[in-house]
């Protein structure tokens, strides 16, 4: 049905103008080069003028926001993800993203970005507390893990939303830490143990001797497994985690300790492209489980993982007391650990981790 102008005869604001009695309203306004008008009625609400008045305006703002934004409103979640992740390509996102595959896709993926609201996080968080998708986790997920997927991977891609205009405001994401901190047991004798370990079972494999040993001093998982050649300078002894690599999105360059520089002197492979490739598909390893077994069992840390490694090493280091809070959060590519760090403390991670590495052996 054509629209009649002349029916609206009061101007209400910049581009709204209201019929005789102010239940039907004219929105009427450009967007770039394009032309937009509605007729929006509210003859059927029980609503005062002000009401009106207050919904005319904010149908306007939401009109607008609409005729701005190249991303529908009704894209679900699992649209937006692969949009996010393909626009965001990194190695940590990448690793958020078989997150958000595993726990949140399978229970908000098909709904509509602009209809998630706090009770569907909520629902994500009940699920992983009662069930995980793992041994370790069968009977409900970590904090830590919950915290990665509702945090680091859900609560991104919301603010991506936003950012486009496609939700007006971002649902609270929280995740209160109810983990008791991890408490080390005997911490220097398990690192020396770990690593006579590691220089035992392979003293003849330079790829796992120098895999193993990263962790050992520090390095997270996905750091090593994302390291090039081209990060490692043999001739200043140092080693750069690249920012799209780090998990603080910041580029680190550390001391490259002498253990881990035999190690990859000695692999015999083309020094081009990632460190750390399968020789059987020429692409990154995944978590060398079964190695990590073997690391467990011959030391005799049987609680041991990954992320321990850098448990271990920062308590065996706090043991000894003569390695100072800032020099430590440095080593272990932290981007601060307090208020005074944070304001008045410039981490130096080039020489802070020379210095642990001269401590650890």
């Amino acid at each position: 049905m054509a629209i009649n102008k002349k029916d609206f005869i009061h101007k209400v604001a910049t581009n709204i103008k209201a019929n005789k009695t102010y239940n039907k309203f004219l929105l009427d306004f450009r967007n770039e080069e394009k032309r937009i008008t509605r007729v929006i009625d509210y003859s059927d609400k029980d609503w005062t003028k002000k009401q009106r008045l207050e919904a005319i305006t904010i149908e306007l703002a939401t009109l607008r926001r609409r005729s701005n934004n190249s991303i529908p409103d009704t894209i679900t979640i699992d649209a937006l993800a692969d949009i996010y992740y393909r626009l965001n390509d990194s190695s940590w996102n990448r690793e958020l993203k078989r997150v958000f595959e595993l726990h949140i896709s399978p229970t908000i993926g098909k709904k509509r970005v602009v209809d998630i609201k706090a009770v569907h996080i909520d629902t994500i968080r009940t699920k992983m507390k009662s069930k995980g998708h793992s041994k370790q986790t069968k009977n409900g997920c970590s904090d830590r893990t919950i915290k990665k997927a509702l945090v680091q991977c859900l609560k991104p891609i919301m603010e991506y939303a936003y950012d486009n205009r496609v939700i007006e405001y971002v649902p609270k994401i929280a995740v209160k830490n109810t983990a008791q901190k991890k408490t080390i047991t005997n911490p220097i004798e398990k690192l020396s143990r770990l690593f006579n370990a590691i220089n035992e079972l392979y003293k003849d494999d330079c790829f796992y001797r120098s895999l193993f040993l990263f962790a050992l001093y520090g390095r997270r998982l996905n750091e090593i497994l994302t390291l090039e050649w081209k990060d490692v300078n043999f001739e200043n002894n140092t080693y750069t985690v690249q920012a799209h690599n780090s998990k603080n999105k910041q580029q680190y360059t550390y001391s490259l300790p002498h253990p881990i520089k035999g190690a990859l002197m000695g692999l015999q492979v083309s020094r081009n492209g990632l460190i750390f490739i399968s020789f059987v598909t020429g692409k990154k390893i995944t978590t060398p489980k079964r190695q990590l077994e073997r690391v467990k069992e011959l030391s005799g840390v049987e609680e041991l993982t990954f992320h321990l490694f850098r448990h271990i090493l920062t308590s065996a280091l706090a043991s000894k007391g003569n390695v100072s809070n800032v020099m430590l959060s440095a080593s272990l590519g932290h981007q601060d650990f307090t208020t005074v760090t944070k304001h008045y403390a410039t981490l130096d991670h080039t020489s802070s981790s020379n210095e642990v590495n001269s401590i650890v052996g």
